[in-house]
């Protein structure tokens, strides 16, 4: 069993809150962030070319949207990648 800390889960609280307070926000962050990391890792290290890259980041809001209602609406909402495909 994994025991949080008190400082962990008063921050993961505290980010959460943000979280619901700010959501527009957050899914234009973590779209661009979530872009910029497949960006990183697709086209910098792997040297991909453009058309993967664009296939593959297309679907960062969608995953941003996903993770966003997790957490917003925890109990209501049935997103999971596994329903996807």
């Amino acid at each position: 069993m994994v025991r949080k800390s008190k400082h962990s889960a008063k921050f993961s609280e505290s980010f959460k809150s943000f979280i619901r307070q700010h959501p527009l926000v957050m899914f234009f962050s973590m779209s661009l962030l979530f872009m910029w990391v497949i960006d990183f890792v697709m086209v910098g290290m792997l040297n991909q070319d453009g058309y993967t890259y664009t296939l593959i980041a297309a679907f960062t809001p969608v995953l941003s949207a996903m993770l966003l209602m997790k957490v917003i609406h925890p109990g209501r909402v049935k997103a999971s990648l596994t329903a996807l495909v």
